[in-house]
């Protein structure tokens, strides 16, 4: 299996006009017996994760989306969790190994990937996390090529490809319109939240 790393990344914006839609589908099995005894098992580890997002493109955002498309739409990618955005709190140069911003509660983990990116979907770092703390996060040597801004972005990347529901269309001669669905590859993670023990409370 091709590592995440040397996967392709999606670094064009979602329109939030509409926000983003996430779906979980879970999967068990219910086992009957002779005697009416039912035996329920989950046959996922974990829910299945899909995100409907939609974009307009632009201009060469639009050209660069239709090459994307047609090059990597049937492949597995590293896709941005574009609502549990980052906003650094200090500019960063090239090279830096530390990255400021607040982490709480965000799905940032250690050995995952992220993403930084601006306003130009065709400038992005992608870095692999090695520590996290609630104030930022390490980086590889060498991994952020770019001087960034206080208040760029920063995302989580997660293993996806495109759903058989995602639609695209010409909205105008100059921008695209697109529903995509995104359907994330890998097991999610779930908080533990304990055992259960007050059955009758």
């Amino acid at each position: 299996m091709i590592a995440d790393s040397a996967l392709p990344v999606w670094s064009i914006r979602p329109n939030w006009k509409d926000g983003i839609l996430e779906r979980l589908s879970w999967l068990t099995d219910v086992l009957g017996s002779t005697y009416g005894t039912e035996q329920r098992r989950a046959l996922r580890l974990s829910p299945r994760r899909a995100f409907e997002i939609n974009f307009n493109s632009v201009d060469e955002t639009r050209s660069y989306f239709d090459l994307w498309l047609q090059r990597f739409g049937s492949q597995e990618f590293m896709l941005p969790l574009f609502h549990d955005k980052g906003r650094l709190t200090a500019p960063i140069v090239a090279g830096a190994t530390e990255i400021p911003f607040d982490t709480t509660n965000r799905e940032f983990a250690i050995g995952e990937l992220a993403i930084l990116t601006g306003d130009d979907p065709f400038v992005f770092d992608k870095v692999t996390i090695s520590a996290i703390t609630d104030a930022g996060i390490t980086v590889g040597v060498g991994e952020v090529a770019n001087a960034w801004p206080k208040g760029a972005a920063i995302h989580p990347l997660r293993r996806a490809r495109l759903s058989q529901e995602s639609a695209a269309a010409a909205l105008t001669s100059r921008v695209g319109q697109a529903t995509l669905e995104f359907e994330l590859n890998q097991a999610n993670e779930i908080a533990d939240e304990g055992e259960w023990t007050d059955l009758y409370g």
